[in-house]
């Protein structure tokens, strides 16, 4: 999956999005009214100014990056949902890198690894993206809906400009 097409599919929404990349060349593609990038060499160390309540979402193509990012989100135990893309196998990996670090296993149960709604099983990037559009969507209107703010004051509608 790409993060352009997840763009794409989150383009609707109202609720802001910002992203820390590490590829300079990568920013250009990503800026829009709702999404802004935010070009960091170490990624990892943007989580620290992410408001409580923020969702993470990890896309990188670094494994490396991945882990310190995903490291990060999990130790800020007020962020509402941490979600990296990659299989069960990669999820198991991090996990044991993780619990060698000492990262509590609280921390660890948050991650969810592969993204996605459950059941979509598809591995065309445009699914993936849809997939994962979704689940935000849940979770975003699931956590209005815990603060007593009406969902429909920020539903996003696809297939709208």
């Amino acid at each position: 999956m790409s993060g352009r097409r997840l763009r794409a599919r989150l383009r609707p929404c109202r609720s802001i999005f910002t992203g820390s990349i590490s590829r300079v060349d990568y920013i250009d593609h990503l800026e829009t009214s709702h999404l802004h990038p935010i070009h960091s060499p170490n990624p990892w160390e943007e989580i620290a100014d992410l408001p409580a309540g923020a969702l993470v979402l990890i896309l990188t193509h670094s494994h490396a990056e991945d882990f310190e990012i995903c490291r990060a989100a999990l130790l800020r135990a007020d962020l509402g949902f941490v979600g990296m893309i990659g299989s069960a196998t990669k999820r198991a990996r991090f996990i044991a890198r993780m619990r060698a670090r000492a990262v509590p296993e609280g921390a660890l149960a948050r991650l969810t690894c592969p993204i996605g709604v459950a059941g979509i099983t598809g591995k065309h990037p445009a699914v993936i993206a849809a997939s994962v559009a979704a689940q935000l969507v849940g979770l975003r209107e699931n956590m209005q809906v815990q603060r007593g703010v009406p969902p429909e004051n920020e539903v996003c509608q696809f297939g709208r400009n």
